[in-house]
């Protein structure tokens, strides 16, 4: 485990991408700095890469925490077979927790990084063009992550109409590219 930062905020994206280019190893874990891993987390996300070596991404439920560490809420996701996923990313919303996935680096070769003109969206456009790629699987019970929600959050409803502005160009992409 190693703890990667930038000296200046440089986007969510151009972080993700750094922890990919310091990563040893295959599997790739990522978390936000006030959110919160389950100790089993990485234990029980490695045993489903080796359940299913096809497998690209493994993610799974989060517990919403506000700033003080109390819980808020749920966040559940769920596992679906590839077309499935990709309906409900593209019809339904984005359910997939990003702080509670861990990807396999094979995955950044085959549908790329993460792209910097996405900056709320990043998670939603890599899933995209990741779904294309390979399988991902859910795990079940109980969440791997506490999920901090709060009014800084660059995330939070302030910035809504940024967020559907990038989750309309990527699916504006996908379908040129389908």
């Amino acid at each position: 485990l190693r703890v990667v930062r930038h000296p200046e905020n440089r986007g969510i994206a151009e972080a993700y991408n750094t922890f990919i280019d310091e990563g040893r190893g295959e599997l790739i874990a990522m978390l936000g700095d006030d959110d919160v891993s389950m100790p089993d987390r990485i234990a029980r996300q490695v045993a489903v890469f080796d359940k299913h070596p096809e497998t690209i991404v493994v993610h799974g439920n989060a517990m919403i925490i506000d700033e003080k560490g109390v819980q808020r809420g749920a966040s559940p996701s769920a596992d679906m077979p590839p077309a499935e996923m990709l309906r409900h990313l593209v019809r339904v919303h984005n359910t997939l927790v990003d702080p509670s996935r861990m990807v396999h680096r094979r995955t950044y070769d085959l549908a790329g990084r993460y792209r910097a003109q996405f900056t709320l969206a990043q998670d939603f456009d890599f899933w995209l063009r990741a779904m294309l790629v390979g399988r991902f699987r859910h795990i079940g019970g109980e969440p791997l992550i506490k999920l901090r929600r709060h009014g800084d959050n660059f995330s939070d409803e302030s910035n809504r109409a940024l967020e559907i502005q990038q989750v309309e160009m990527a699916l504006t992409e996908l379908i040129e590219k389908v």
